[in-house]
């Protein structure tokens, strides 16, 4: 539940928030860990030393008893191949554990705790299908290389010396990463646990892993793998009993579900300090409705495909796997796969849909680096188990990189030892001397990989950064391999150009798009999704691309001779009985492999996701929505939010509709309009004011503003104002909005509680129609007030942007100037200036149309324009008293004023014609929102404030719009994004897609005052509208319909409101109205 508008912002995570000093609010913890450890310093070095040296023992016991009583021969060939009569249990329990990485402990929460519900099953499933697949390879080793040590074997066999070093280098480079990632993860949670050095953990964890590996080989490590199996699962079922049934913090589904709702449907402040950023808070971008608990998630499927890829690479080209399946028994090895990739998809996936999904529910304050360095599980375990858990998780995260490494250190010595020693540099090696070199590169290369580890965090490298990276470093080399043993006409030129040009492809694409995305290449921009996406694909389809292209041109046609004359060092006899090498069991196996695995892979990736779609489908989310102004804009957001199914209450201050289309002939006291404290009038409108846009273009899309009967309806195409507001005012009838309208009441003051939630506070005021009056005089025009205060989901400003002027004070001398100065705003009608002499600055629409108004009644009329060169002086055809200018240079206190081109007049009036200011004097959002310069931001796409993002948005913020069916689209827009139908881009990505449109404005030198003026953008900007929503696009009428209004206007200025030569478009757009006028006539 929440705690209302206090703080916390949920009574389950009270204990990590506090009310900070001052203004400050509610604080939220910066981190969980804080930098604290949780467990004794001596404890954790006892763990992995002790651990270390109790594994190193029992599994060399283990060892020395087989060979003293079994009659085990402990040759060369028996410690990298264990015999080669493996069984299927064990061969599987060795592909769990050789497979359970720290990664896949604290990896695949951190993916939850990002992405929700899919984190844990793309994790799972995308790391799951390459061991399935890789049973193939396994089969295939027994009938093509049943001989072989290790993969780079076979590829020299086949492809030659070329190949063999190219392969060898890769097959390296995924032992390194994968043993750095081991290392990586494992120091970091012990550091964050126990307080050891993270470089001393670094190298202190291989230790045990070095004793018992060079003690017992890979029998050792077949061994030392089935006891940690054991441990991890029983440890896994622990942590899941814990947080579905046995937990006070949590304890059943039900209420884990329940928290994960909640927290992502609130209301919810994401900004300092109520939240910090990287934390987790409020809905996920990119998944539908911005849920934890769908499949539907953007960045899920991302980091799914990212998963795949690199996973690909990390089996296929680990020769880890491949020293698995020679060890094993022939009959076993494809059952062995199989069996293990099933049981190790449980491990990733229940461990992180309990305690990734676990830290959500329990809101804690994790950090981002927190959660990159595989802190998630440790953090729920020590939250619902105190330090019995983190000792638990600890034990578990031990067993995984323990067992893991060893395998890791028995694929490299294999490498060097066979590809390395034996081929380049002793040929004739006896089994001695390679088991001699084998036990020393075991320790070289365990020493190697702790300095290693201590280098890279150093360098601040984090385990999720290499987890998603490794797929561009070897994904290049997958497709080659596999094609290596399954295609006949595959040769070396091609694996050798597509492994490498497909590796520099990639790395080149990753570090592209991190550039390109972010602006500059660092560790942060290149281990997001986009970046790593790209590189992964480019790397793994240009290898197998190439590989695949030259093949066809250049076949090969190879029949596996040579593979099958690779021999073993030291001829022992064997077990095994030659019936398990026969070709047609192996077929026989083979088929079975691919019947059960491409079977299991389709259910994995393909029929799971898509089962799980209906589930997903939640009904819209209702809000409580405050909307602010009942005008052209206030009206449609109301229409749109109540059609998405929000509770919607508009606040008007006026007593009808329209907003400044409600004409009034009353003015404010101060012309000018710079007193800050006058009474403000709502509207600008002159009395002879009609559209500059015909009917066809301004209205309603699905509300045309078509001629309506009536004696004071305007049938014109361009009518005057009063036809524009009974249009509005029909609009509200027709759709029932004025019920949901509180006229004559004013919105005093909005502000933001902690909760995430809105106070408006409303003054009900009762206005006094002072017909004799023409001034408004402030207090006098209101009784009966009273105040309310109201709580909101989300809040919608639509109070226009034409109230408050903005004057032309630039220029030198008009402070001191004598005559009067007025703005637009407090224009009506001409008579007031009637023999007077009147400059009027400005060149746009109001401009225009006032001075030749103005002229039918002043001596004078001088207008003075901005936009036109310095020796501008023209008298304006059909006018004996009217001339355009350049700007004004200068104003004197005589009463004269000094235009750019040398021209002198003696005014009586300047009439600023120079547009207004944004102006939104209740609004209070703590400094987040901000106006500079006339710049309102920052607004994602000119309606959202990434930080309060989507419970604060604004409507007709743009100038130079199509108003009307463009207040209609940012409405369906923003009525959609609170429903949760459509989902915004995170935080980040729309702060930086905001700073990207600001560098573009500064780039071609457009002041910031200009910064929501739409120009050459607006159809682009209405057609991304339109496709976000699933709406049309504009009609191709309407926008050919504005250009040859525009263009008519130009030459025209008086006359083409009434002359027009686009009757082939008003007869289309009157085609297009049909389907909803007639539906408004029934």
């Amino acid at each position: 539940m929440s705690s209302g508008s206090g703080c916390p912002p949920f009574d389950f995570s009270a204990k990590y928030y506090h009310v900070g000093e001052g203004a400050l609010g509610c604080v939220r913890q910066s981190s969980f860990f804080e930098g604290k450890a949780v467990l004794n310093q001596g404890l954790g070095y006892a763990l992995i030393l002790g651990f270390g040296a109790f594994f190193a023992i029992v599994t060399s016991l283990l060892v020395w008893l087989e060979k003293r009583y079994v009659g085990s021969n402990h040759t060369s060939e028996w410690f990298n191949t264990a015999g080669r009569n493996v069984k299927t249990g064990l061969i599987a329990s060795v592909i769990v554990s050789q497979w359970t990485w720290a990664a896949t402990i604290l990896q695949s929460s951190n993916v939850a705790w990002q992405y929700g519900i899919s984190g844990p099953f793309w994790y799972a499933s995308g790391a799951t299908i390459q061991v399935l697949l890789f049973g193939v390879m396994a089969i295939e080793i027994k009938r093509k290389a049943p001989y072989a040590h290790t993969v780079c074997e076979i590829v020299k066999a086949r492809w030659g010396n070329g190949a063999h070093i190219v392969f060898l280098v890769f097959c390296l480079v995924t032992n390194i990463i994968v043993t750095a990632m081991l290392l990586l993860g494992g120091s970091a949670v012990v550091n964050a646990l126990t307080g050891v050095n993270i470089y001393a953990a670094s190298f202190l964890i291989p230790l045990g892993v070095i004793i018992y590996t060079l003690a017992g080989g890979l029998k050792a490590t077949f061994l030392a793998s089935y006891i940690h199996s054991v441990f991890v699962h029983v440890a896994l079922v622990i942590f899941v009993y814990l947080v579905y049934t046995a937990s006070d913090e949590l304890g059943s589904p039900s209420i884990v579900y329940n928290r994960l709702r909640e927290i992502s449907s609130k209301s919810r402040i994401c900004h300092e300090p109520v939240s910090h950023n990287g934390q987790s808070c409020g809905p996920i971008s990119g998944n539908h409705k911005g849920s934890y608990l769908t499949m539907l998630s953007s960045g899920g499927l991302v980091f799914g495909i990212i998963n795949i890829v690199g996973n690909f690479g990390t089996v296929f080209v680990d020769n880890g796997y491949w020293v698995s399946a020679i060890a094993a028994r022939p009959s076993s090895t494809h059952k062995g796969y199989l069996l293990g990739g099933l049981v190790w998809f449980a491990v990733p996936f229940a461990l992180a849909t309990s305690l990734g999904l676990g830290a959500v529910a329990l809101d804690l304050p994790l950090t981002e680096d927190e959660a990159s360095h595989g802190l998630v599980p440790p953090a729920t375990a020590m939250a619902l188990m105190g330090k019995g858990g983190s000792l638990l998780l600890l034990m578990m995260l031990f067993m995984a990189v323990t067992s893991a490494g060893s395998s890791e250190l028995i694929a490299v010595s294999s490498l060097c030892t066979y590809d390395i020693y034996r081929t380049y540099i002793n040929p004739h090696a006896s089994g001695k001397e390679i088991l001699r070199v084998s036990r020393a590169v075991v320790l070289g290369f365990g020493c190697f990989m702790g300095l290693f580890a201590l280098v890279l965090n150093k360098a601040g490298v984090s385990l999720g950064w290499m987890y998603l990276a490794m797929g561009v470093l070897i994904g290049s080399a997958v497709l080659p391999i596999a094609f290596m043993l399954l295609w006949k006409k595959a040769n070396a030129i091609g694996a050798i150009t597509g492994s490498i040009v497909g590796c520099i492809f990639g790395i080149i694409t990753w570090l592209s798009v991190a550039k390109v995305e972010y602006g500059h290449i660092n560790l942060d921009t290149t281990g997001k999704n986009a970046p790593m996406l790209a590189g992964n694909l480019v790397s793994i389809l240009t290898g197998g691309a190439i590989h695949a292209v030259c093949s066809l041109l250049w076949p090969q046609n190879y029949n596996w001779d040579t593979t099958r004359q690779i021999t073993m060092v030291e001829k022992e006899k064997s077990d095994l009985p030659a019936e398990e090498f026969k070709e047609e069991k192996l077929r026989k196996a083979k088929s079975w492999i691919l019947k059960w695995g491409f079977g299991f892979t389709l259910v994995i990736i393909v029929l799971w996701p898509l089962l799980t779609l209906p589930a997903a489908s939640q009904s819209p989310i209702s809000r409580h929505v405050a909307v602010v102004g009942a005008g052209a804009a206030g009206l449609v957001a109301a229409r749109e939010l109540r059609r998405e199914g929000h509770s919607v209450v508009v606040f008007e201050r006026w007593n009808e509709v329209g907003g400044t289309w409600v004409y009034t002939p009353k003015v404010e006291p101060d012309p000018s309009g710079v007193d800050p404290n006058r009474p403000i009038i709502h509207t600008s409108l002159y009395s002879s004011l009609r559209t500059n846009l015909p009917r066809e273009v301004m209205g309603y899309r699905d509300f045309p503003f078509v001629t309506r009967p009536g004696e004071n309806r305007d049938p014109r195409r361009f009518p005057g104002h009063r036809e524009v507001l009974l249009y509005l005012k029909d609009f509200a009838r027709e759709f029932g909005i004025e019920e949901l309208v509180r006229f004559e009441t004013e919105v005093v003051k909005i502000g933001i509680l902690e909760n995430g939630k809105w106070e408006v506070r409303s003054k009900k005021t009762t206005s006094v129609d002072n017909e004799n009056n023409d001034t408004c005089n402030g207090d006098d025009e209101f009784v009966n007030t009273r105040s309310e205060v109201e709580i909101y989901d989300a809040v919608v400003v639509c109070n226009g942007h034409y109230t408050e002027p903005r004057i032309a004070d630039d220029i030198p001398g008009i402070n001191l100037w004598p005559g009067k100065q007025i703005h637009s705003h407090s224009y009506r009608i001409p008579e007031p200036f009637t023999d007077q002499v009147v400059i009027i600055i400005g060149s746009s629409a109001s401009a225009a149309d006032i001075c030749r108004d103005i002229a039918g009644v002043a001596k004078e009329v001088h207008v003075a324009s901005r936009s036109v060169a310095d020796e501008t002086y023209t008298k304006q055809p059909g006018y004996d008293n009217l001339w355009l200018h350049s700007m004004i240079d200068s104003a004197h206190e005589d009463g004269t004023v000094v235009f750019r081109n040398g021209k002198v007049v003696l005014a009586d009036v300047i009439l600023h014609c120079t547009g207004y200011k944004y102006h939104f004097p209740f609004l209070e959002t703590k400094g987040i929102v901000t106006l500079d310069d006339n710049r309102l931001g920052p607004l994602y796409k000119h309606i959202f404030p990434p930080a309060l993002a989507p419970w604060l948005s604004f409507i007709g913020i743009p100038l130079k719009v199509i108003p009307f069916p463009f207040f209609e689209l940012q409405s369906k827009w923003v009525a959609g994004i609170l429903s949760g139908r459509i989902t915004l881009p995170s935080q980040e990505e729309m702060m930086d897609d905001i700073m990207a449109f600001y560098s573009s404005l500064e780039a071609v030198g457009i002041p910031k005052r200009y910064t929501h003026l739409m120009g050459d953008s607006l159809f682009e900007y209405i057609n991304w509208l339109a496709t976000q929503c699933g709406c049309e696009e504009f009609e191709e009428w309407r926008k050919q319909m504005f250009y040859a209004t525009v263009q008519n206007m130009i030459p025209r200025p008086e006359t083409y409101r009434d002359e027009w030569e686009d009757r082939d478009l008003v007869l289309e757009a009157h085609e297009d109205f049909v389907k909803y006028t007639s539906k408004q006539k029934s």
